[in-house]
């Protein structure tokens, strides 16, 4: 077969293909009775990204939630996929037919942790065993490698578990017992497991959570030997190794590592002393291995470049003989393809690589190092297999083959449900029993079978038809995309930018009440009372009822918002995370910056000054962020740009402890920082800076004196307003002087700030941004000393439920609703204001009640040269807003996916016409001093002392961490009553999204509704 992009007869074909299949699906999408080509894509498959899938083969029933491995049986006749998310399996498939013959739960065993805790890794034994094989699957968190039996039929029963120690309890554990390794990939060799461990724990050494490899003999379940994967800076931070392969005679072992973008070669001849060999160098995330059947060769796949790497490995030569790269041409600089998986064909003709984020099969000529072309397949493939024989492929994926519409389920709050002790404390986040109704278990994956056959010899048109998937932009945007870098940056008319990120909402949650939108006021809860200024601001603006996340919850959403993709590491951990199985070691935030709160950009925490920012400054390297995606973050494209920006609330760290501390030890040890809070995780956030540093002058890029996440202090400064005190409402403020001289003590002026001698620290979030702002103005009355990029972080419109003492879930809205308008305000009564603009969005909307989509949120964007009171429905989601700001900055793109994304495109004018200044709302006194009642309050009756009680046990220091199936039922309850029923699934179908999408509706004031 010709290469895929070699050869000018190729070429000719592939070109008149394309050509072919874009005029015969853009025929089927834009005009009613065209011909319904079998290649014109299916509205019912549009994804909440804005791509389509349009399978190729047959597809199996469900087999769990975010399957990630398959490995086909030594007898060729089974293959076995693993879970990774509450509903926990292993699924056995029928290879002739690729249908599920049998399916193997994993419940807990032990009621204080969620699940049997599946991951990633599957290796068979190849020797038989009476007519049966055996299969060993990796149970991650659970600490444990699970030893199964597979039939004759094809029914799986486990044998016993392997690799797991009692261990000294972890105070922050909700676990029995410590694991000592919790494997993600694994494989078998002569006798013995090799696990590649997602950390290990030291019993030593304080629970310290280096990864490992590790190796067991499997006749007696014995850890004969480790190798710890440390960093430069020993910061025993985990570097995540993911898939790992071992030579048949079990002298070496090459593992994966995510972070540290390299593979790990180790001397496993002897198991009890294992050393490194080498590294192979200069990978981007590796994700998958594969060796040849003479194993002279091995195959990585780079999810972060979109490589193939072909690596020579006779006698330890490690020699890179080629790299296939796996996008197309068009984009060959820019990410989104994302390969997980690897197959070679049964005659190593044929290299097949599933591609995650491409929602493809990869197909290269293993002779010729060359990519062939693309089959479509499901959403989010994670693995594949070739079948005995050469002729099918099985394809694992992650979230199925049909666009799904997930929505919450009924009453999670049922008492007969519910699996934990409510005298448990934290309340774990998979505190309701799992079920259909979560957003990360709404959406099973499938396998789909492939007929290699048929596929093969119209690889042509499949490219073209995978292409035009991914690369689905309509011709409208490219206008748009002219129209908007006409008023940017670039034009002198639109100069700066300010993007908002909030937290958590949905549609219909808060703007479904609004008439001239697709909303459904039943399922509204924070309408115009509570949130007043974000529907004037819709009424006044652009009203967008179409806008949907293109994450499900926050650990991906910030990403998301941040880098307009989510890496394979994300998309794979996230699902496992959040059903709380790692949560023991708390890498459930490894997502801004940080790896298990290690600030990934290094440190001493200096001001711009080079004052130390803590009362210790040990110096620590950088380290590799496992999180971010090749494409860097929206930050990096400014700073590349040549532009001014500046950061509040992003990426901002929790604090780290001393490595060492001073003869003899301080008092109190878990004060003596090296890392403050508020410092900035990401090098080019660094180093923080206060105003005025001298007077009036804009000083590093994050302000130190914005308060990072924390739910008990203000967004706005409403409750000053209405004289309220911070104690009575639950909130914290800035204290002078600074508690021991340390700021994360409550005090949220830097430790050097002017400020803190000036009494100044802010009473909230928008508070200290005016502060800046004014200063800025001060500084330059034109607006020039303005920072070009401005990202504002208003997050208390997560809610604390009913935690007691707290402001309740109104209250926060309202604060929050209010630093919105409040923001708005001050630039309309600025000099900047014509030449602003400001973006408004949740990171997710994580499982929102919503009539539409769980996905579906609101956007906001707010400017004079947006027209009054439009009204656009065009299909939108998160990287329409990073588009749009990458036009009007001028920015480059970080990925194919906000490459290819329509911008905001309703509601811009020629002109900045709609310059009258805002004037914010304040909510109504009684709702922004709302408070949760104590327990106390509560007569032993009352429902809604049960929601109180599991609010107050919920951990609210952390994003995220507290468990949304059951905040949602609280919040749903708390507005509507505590006896109220959530309500039924509401799903609309997507082939009215999809025509809304092609043929949008858009309205100004002085429309006919």
């Amino acid at each position: 077969m010709k290469s895929f992009y070699g050869g000018k007869k190729f070429c000719l074909v592939f070109l008149r293909t394309i050509i072919i299949i874009t005029l015969a699906a853009l025929c089927a999408v834009y005009f009613v009775g065209c011909s319904s080509s079998s290649n014109a894509p299916s509205a019912s498959n549009i994804l909440v990204n804005g791509r389509r899938i349009t399978p190729a083969g047959t597809t199996s029933g469900p087999v769990g939630v975010m399957p990630l491995n398959i490995v086909i049986s030594p007898d060729g006749r089974y293959a076995v996929t693993t879970s990774s998310c509450l509903d926990v399996r292993l699924s056995t498939l029928r290879v002739s037919d690729g249908a599920v013959v049998s399916s193997l739960s994993f419940p807990a065993d032990d009621p204080s942790i969620p699940n049997g805790g599946l991951f990633y890794g599957l290796a068979f034994d190849p020797t038989p065993h009476n007519n049966t094989y055996t299969l060993y699957a990796a149970q991650g968190a659970y600490g444990t490698v699970a030893v199964l039996t597979l039939a004759a039929d094809g029914t799986l029963t486990q044998q016993t578990p392997t690799g797991t120690i009692p261990g000294k309890p972890s105070p922050v554990s909700i676990l029995s017992y410590l694991p000592l390794d919790q494997p993600a990939g694994i494989a078998f060799a002569s006798g013995y497991i090799f696990m590649a461990n997602y950390f290990s724990v030291n019993l030593l050494a304080n629970y310290q959570q280096a990864s490992t490899l590790s190796i067991y003999r499997v006749s007696d379940s014995k850890r004969l030997g480790f190798y710890p994967f440390n960093d430069a800076a020993n910061t025993n931070t985990p570097s995540f190794p993911y898939a790992v392969v071992a030579k048949s005679d079990a002298s070496r072992a090459y593992v994966a590592s995510q972070r540290d973008g390299c593979v790990y070669v180790l001397n496993t001849t002897d198991p009890a002393n294992i050393s490194l060999v080498a590294t192979i160098p200069n990978l981007t995330h590796p994700s998958a291995l594969l060796l040849n059947k003479a194993q002279t060769l091995l195959y990585i796949a780079n999810a972060g470049s979109d490589t193939i790497s072909v690596v020579n490995v006779v006698n330890d030569q490690l020699n890179v003989t080629a790299t296939v790269l796996l996008r197309p041409a068009n984009v060959s600089s820019l990410p989104g393809v994302s390969p997980s998986g690897l197959a070679l064909s049964p005659d190593e003709k044929t290299l097949y690589a599933s591609l995650g984020d491409f929602n493809a099969v990869g197909v290269i000529d293993a002779g010729t190092n060359q990519l062939n072309g693309y089959i479509p397949v499901g959403w989010y493939p994670t693995a594949l297999a070739a079948t005995p024989d050469g002729k099918a492929l099985l394809v694992v994926n992650g979230w199925g083959t049909r666009a799904m519409n997930p929505n919450p389920q009924l009453d999670y709050l049922n008492p007969d449900v519910l699996l934990f002790n409510t005298n448990a404390t934290p309340v774990p986040a998979w505190v309701a029993a799992p079920g259909p109704g979560y957003v990360l278990n709404s959406i099973p994956g499938n396998v789909s079978r492939i007929d290699l056959t048929r596929a093969l010899p119209s690889l042509a048109a499949s490219t073209a038809q995978v292409i035009l998937n991914n690369q689905n932009t309509p011709a409208m945007g490219s206008s748009a995309d002219r129209m908007l870098a006409g008023i940017g940056i670039k034009s002198g008319k639109i100069k700066h930018v300010i993007y908002i990120i909030k937290e958590n909402r949905g549609y219909d949650q808060v703007l479904g009440d609004l008439p001239r939108g697709n909303g459904d006021p039943s399922l509204t809860i924070y309408g115009r009372e509570i949130t007043p200024n974000q529907h004037a601001l819709a009424e006044r603006f652009i009203l967008l009822d179409n806008f949907y996340n293109n994450a499900p919850v926050s650990g991906e959403g910030w990403v998301w918002c941040t880098q307009s993709v989510a890496n394979a590491f994300t998309i794979k951990s996230i699902p496992y995370i959040y059903q709380m199985a790692l949560a023991t070691y708390e890498i459930n935030y490894s997502f801004e910056g940080q790896v298990n709160g290690y600030v990934t950009g290094g440190y001493p925490a200096r001001d711009q000054d080079n004052n130390c920012l803590s009362n210790t400054c040990q110096p620590a390297s950088s380290i590799p962020d496992v999180a971010e995606a090749p494409g860097g973050y929206i930050w990096d494209g400014v700073k590349a740009a040549g532009l001014t920006y500046r950061n509040y609330g992003f990426f901002l760290s929790s604090g780290a402890a001393a490595k060492t501390l001073p003869s003899p030890p301080p008092s109190d040890p878990q004060n003596y920082q090296s890392i403050p809070d508020n410092y900035p995780n990401k090098p080019n956030l660094s180093p923080p800076g206060h105003i005025p540093t001298p007077p009036g002058q804009v000083a590093g890029l994050s302000d130190y004196d914005y308060r990072k996440f924390d739910f008990n202090y203000a967004d706005s400064d409403a409750w000053v307003k209405y004289g309220f005190q911070a104690a009575d409402l639950g909130l914290t403020t800035g204290t002078l002087p600074c508690p021991n001289g340390n700021p994360s003590t409550g005090c949220y002026a830097s430790l050097n700030s002017p400020i803190k001698a000036q009494g100044q620290a802010q009473p909230s979030r928008f508070s200290e941004w005016n502060r800046e702002f004014q200063e800025m103005l001060k500084q330059d009355p034109t607006g020039n000393s303005v920072p070009a990029f401005m990202m504002v972080r208003f997050m208390r419109d997560h809610t604390m439920g009913l935690n007691p003492k707290n402001g309740s879930p109104r209250a926060m809205m309202a604060d929050n609703d209010y630093a919105v308008g409040e923001l708005v305000q001050a630039v309309s009564h600025s000099p900047i204001w014509k030449s602003t603009v400001i973006f408004v969005i949740e990171d997710d909307a994580q499982f929102s009640n919503d009539h539409v989509d769980t996905h579906r949120s609101f956007c906001q964007v707010i400017s004079p040269w947006i027209k009054r009171g439009t009204v656009d429905s065009r299909f939108y989601d998160t990287n329409s807003v990073l588009k749009s700001i990458e036009l009007l900055l001028g920015l480059s793109p970080m990925s194919q996916y906000d490459h290819f994304s329509n911008p905001i495109m309703g509601g811009w004018d020629t002109a900045p016409d709609n310059s009258a200044a805002y004037t914010a709302i304040l909510p109504p006194r009684d709702v922004i001093g709302e408070v949760n009642p104590s327990i106390e309050s509560y007569a032993s009756n009352d429902p809604r002392l049960r929601l109180a009680v599991l609010s107050s046990k919920m951990n609210w220091k952390v994003a995220d961490a507290a468990p949304y199936r059951l905040l949602n039922e609280v919040l749903w309850k708390d507005a509507r009553g505590p006896n109220a029923k959530m309500p039924k699934p509401r799903v609309s179908k997507l082939s009215a999204l999809f025509d809304k999408n092609r043929a949008p509706k858009v309205r100004h004031d002085g429309d006919d509704d």
